[in-house]
């Protein structure tokens, strides 16, 4: 068995502006070596185009974002943590390129989504929060209905 390995022959050093910011940036996914997304803990979403020369804020909203996926340049998601208390879906949703967010609809409240893992077939997993209760959803159809497991 093979695997590709891919990377980038040059970075550059941000030192203000950007995607530097004053909260930490805990994923980012590219869907080519020319557009990619990052989230933050402060909510934000940015698009990142040019090769990484133009960094756009395109989502702020509640929540500590904690991962982004896409399935293609169009469709992805990105997982949040919330408070117990809140009344918001952890997990949102793209399918114009994170022009707009909406929240997904898992029919089970849980205070977060911590990880993601979409692949090529349309299935995709969502895990839980560093903390109890141990879950994970998956998709078998890009994300249009999701099925519970608790662990």
């Amino acid at each position: 068995m093979t695997h590709s390995l891919y990377g980038q022959s040059d970075f550059i050093q941000l030192t203000s502006g950007g995607i530097i910011g004053q909260f930490r940036i805990d994923d980012i996914f590219f869907t080519s070596p020319e557009l990619g997304f990052a989230c933050d803990q402060g909510g934000r979403i940015r698009k990142i185009t040019d090769n990484g020369a133009t960094i756009e804020d395109i989502y702020d909203g509640p929540g500590n974002l904690r991962s982004i996926e896409f399935f293609n340049p169009d469709t992805g998601y990105c997982g949040r943590l919330l408070n117990f208390s809140s009344t918001l879906q952890p997990l949102l949703r793209t399918t114009d390129g994170g022009e707009t967010w909406a929240e997904v609809d898992l029919d089970t409240l849980m205070p977060g989504i911590c990880g993601l893992h979409a692949m090529q077939n349309g299935t995709i997993y969502a895990c839980g929060a560093f903390f109890s209760p141990a879950f994970y959803f998956k998709s078998t159809d890009y994300g249009d209905s999701w099925t519970y497991f608790d662990m």
